[in-house]
């Protein structure tokens, strides 16, 4: 069974969690795109990659994937809400029925050309986040600004005090 997955902007997998669930050897990810994991949405790219199940049964197949929301830009609030919306794109799935797509030590590849769709029943997801609002750009930025200060004003105390 081969699952694809398109990934909006805003959702990210972490290749480093990743790489703890393709270690059971049932899960094979072709993603020839490398994820940056500190990109915000809005400088962030959509992520498209195939992930290729391999059950001993062929009847279970479990993907657990590790995603992440990435950090909204602020917007007016006023305008637009304190909250977005992120849907996610129904994954595609495809199955191999033929001896084609499998090497020669039995193991089906993503790279097989005689991968079928396969019509399932899935759900669209959509998550609620919660955004930053402008309108409170100056409120952060002095209540950030005073604790600046006041941290800074009992290190220095402090500092000034070991030495002498």
């Amino acid at each position: 069974l081969l699952i694809e997955e398109n990934l909006p902007p805003d959702i990210f997998v972490d290749p480093y969690q990743l790489a703890n669930e393709l270690k059971s050897g049932l899960i094979q990810i072709d993603n020839s795109e490398s994820i940056n994991t500190e990109n915000p949405a809005h400088r962030a790219k959509a992520l498209k990659f195939k992930a290729l199940l391999k059950s001993q049964d062929n009847i279970h197949y479990k993907l657990d994937l590790p995603i992440h929301l990435r950090y909204q830009k602020p917007h007016s609030c006023a305008i637009f809400g304190d909250k977005v919306w992120i849907s996610l794109d129904l994954s595609n799935l495809y199955f191999n029925e033929a001896p084609a797509g499998i090497s020669s030590n039995g193991v089906c590849s993503i790279k097989a050309t005689s991968w079928k769709h396969l019509d399932a029943e899935t759900r669209e997801v959509k998550l609620e986040l919660p955004v930053g609002c402008v309108e409170h750009f100056y409120i952060v930025f002095g209540i950030t600004l005073c604790f600046i200060l006041v941290g800074s004003l009992v290190f220095y105390s402090q500092l000034l005090n070991i030495v002498t």
